[in-house]
């Protein structure tokens, strides 16, 4: 009787997974008889994806984790070369100087070599990681015209760019890595404990210079949004002091986040902030059905009021409705801590970190309540920065527009209840359930 049960057992096994690889088979002949489909579709009426449409090439049945990319971002930088990395510097020294290793560190998109040369003379060499940097060259060229058109039109302290280019960097490959040869500037990385220490009149000296910086930005204005890139590979050009530049699709973090992982999103040039926050909202809109791992729920709340409030038509009508519709100002992205380099009195000596530096409508310029430019300032120096701006306010043409707000901090779901109900907390579960399988 016993293995009569058995044998049932096995046969009902046997059916189930029978069963579900012909629903396997069948789905995926769906699935590719869609896609035929949708591409004859494509060929015959002309039917086109939207402007910054993610796609996930076909090959690819899943996206890469954050593990399997950090993995291979690890293996890269280990793979780099340290005697490549010192005949590339002796190599674009004026006199050909030998330098050795001082400080090699990895960041998240590029492997830093601070080089000393015989003379005593230091440089950075910058190595793009490109597991986690999609469209490296390309990325490269941009931020070398950035780095060299904010110099020439500002007086924000930004690194000389001493060469740039592709040479074989990596053990076991014959293929061409893209590396900057840059200033090592003057200053250390500001943080936070400096910041705390810092006596209220020292504070205010760099709050105003923090004000002089944006304000340095809100000279460089363009009449379309996207990344700069020097016009024609006129690079040699750039030499001369004079860089023509062209604007290209914006180059940004969260898209190429989307593209180290196997996603293909096309960058587009805007012309109107309509359009830019449109790009905005389908990026947004991306990033809501990816499932993620470490999803808290407050950051999952912030993602789903901005795709909800940004989604609704009268908010869309209204935002930036008295702004100039061509007016785009080039921005800093990551104008965080690390990224200002300060003396010990807190004298702004660099602002570094330029990759992925585009132009945005006027209307979105001025750093938020939150944003990384701003929360290591606002608490508890709020009071101080809204003395500065009080002070500095009108005194000066590009001085910024707005100011700071004693709003409190409200928790969104009361702020905004309409936007947070049950089926949120279903949502953020799923996520989470969807990476988990």
């Amino acid at each position: 009787m016993l293995l009569n049960a058995l044998i049932h057992v096995h046969a009902m096994f046997g059916f189930a997974q029978r069963s579900l690889l012909t629903l396997s088979r069948i789905w995926t002949s769906s699935t590719r008889f869609l896609h035929n489909n949708f591409r004859l579709l494509t060929l015959i009426t002309g039917l086109r994806l939207s402007a910054t449409a993610i796609t996930l090439p076909h090959h690819h049945q899943w996206p890469l984790t954050d593990q399997q990319v950090y993995r291979r971002t690890h293996d890269f930088f280990n793979s780099i070369d340290d005697g490549a990395i010192r005949a590339l510097g002796a190599r674009h020294h004026p006199r050909h100087l030998p330098c050795e290793i001082k400080v090699r560190y990895r960041g998240t998109f590029n492997g830093c070599f601070v080089i000393e040369h015989s003379d005593g003379t230091t440089r950075v060499v910058r190595v793009a990681l490109e597991p986690a940097v999609q469209d490296a060259w390309d990325k490269v060229r941009s931020e070398v015209c950035t780095m060299k058109y904010v110099r020439l039109h500002s007086h924000i302290p930004v690194p000389r760019v001493y060469a740039y280019g592709r040479s074989k960097l990596c053990r076991f490959t014959s293929e061409l890595q893209v590396f900057i040869i840059m200033e090592q500037m003057e200053g250390v990385p500001l943080t936070r404990e400096a910041l705390e220490a810092s006596s209220t009149p020292r504070l205010r000296f760099f709050l105003n210079q923090l004000v002089d910086v944006l304000a340095e930005f809100r000279k460089l204005s363009f009449t379309r949004g996207g990344s700069l890139m020097p016009s024609d590979n006129d690079e040699e050009d750039m030499e001369l002091g004079n860089p023509p530049v062209k604007m290209v699709g914006a180059f940004s973090i969260r898209k190429n986040e989307f593209q180290a992982t196997g996603y293909k999103i096309r960058r587009i040039v805007t012309t109107s902030a309509k359009q830019f926050l449109d790009e905005q909202v389908r990026i947004l809109r991306h990033m809501w059905t990816m499932p993620y791992q470490y999803l808290n729920r407050r950051e999952a709340e912030l993602e789903q009021f901005a795709l909800e409030f940004m989604s609704q038509p009268e908010v869309q009508d209204r935002v930036c409705i008295n702004s100039d519709p061509q007016s785009f100002l080039l921005v800093h992205p990551d104008l965080r801590l690390g990224n200002v380099l300060v003396d010990d009195k807190l004298r702004i000596c660099g602002i570094i970190d330029w990759e992925y530096t585009a132009s945005v409508p006027q209307c979105v310029f001025t750093p938020r309540h939150g944003s990384q430019a701003t929360t290591w300032v606002w608490p508890p120096y709020r009071p101080s920065l809204h003395i500065v701006l009080l002070f500095r306010r009108g005194s000066r043409k590009n001085t910024l527009s707005s100011r700071p707000s004693g709003v409190p901090k409200i928790p969104f779901p009361r702020r905004y209840p309409k936007y947070f109900t049950t089926r949120q907390s279903l949502t953020i579960s799923s996520r989470r359930q969807s990476c988990q399988t």
